[in-house]
């Protein structure tokens, strides 16, 4: 068997791969250039499991996809709408895992301080719970939006009036959806006393 035979007999899918990989590079590149160390990652990961899902489902999906000749526009747009989403969802891991390595580092210091005592403690942990799943909850854009603002890497993209009134809605749902599950003021919570 030839180089060319392989290639006539690899699957349309398959063979997209490449261009699917520049499509999640430039959205990459465009929205969360402050994770830029861990774009090659991202993409990795992502088309790893667009494969997995794709072979592991191969009698639910479009079959179209699993013949060497290009599907009509609508399963082409699946398969790509179906990589982008994968794609997002390891961007929120990657923020999630950064989110809760910082906040287990912030807890060290404010626990270990001897400042807060363990009801405090619970508390706080109830305010960790409650902005993790808002994260999970929220849209792709509006975790990019944070995760562009929570990078200490300077120089840092600058924030327009639209992004910034975009953040204070963030920040005034999350107030609000804290103060209703936890029953107090987040601005209270993050007060210390000597």
């Amino acid at each position: 068997m030839t180089v060319n035979d392989d290639k006539e007999n690899t699957p349309w899918w398959e063979a997209e791969l490449p261009r699917i990989k520049g499509e999640l590079s430039v959205y990459l590149r465009r929205r969360v250039p402050t994770l830029r160390h861990e774009h090659e990652d991202l993409l990795g990961d992502a088309l790893l499991s667009l494969s997995n899902h794709v072979i592991k489902n191969s009698e639910i999906l479009p079959q179209s996809w699993f013949s060497d000749s290009t599907p009509d526009a609508d399963d082409q747009s699946y398969l790509h709408r179906l990589a982008n989403t994968i794609l997002k969802r390891r961007i929120a891991d990657s923020f999630r895992k950064s989110l809760t390595s910082q906040t287990i580092s912030l807890e060290e210091d404010v626990y270990d301080s001897g400042l807060v005592g363990q009801e405090r403690r619970i508390i706080m942990d109830r305010v960790l719970e409650v902005v993790l799943s808002a994260l999970d909850e929220m849209p792709a854009e509006d975790r990019d939006l944070i995760a562009l603002i929570s990078q200490e890497v300077v120089p840092r993209k600058a924030v327009d009036t639209r992004d910034r009134q975009r953040l204070h809605r963030i920040r005034k749902r999350l107030k609000e959806r804290i103060k209703l599950r936890v029953g107090c003021d987040v601005s209270d919570l993050l007060k210390t006393t000597d």
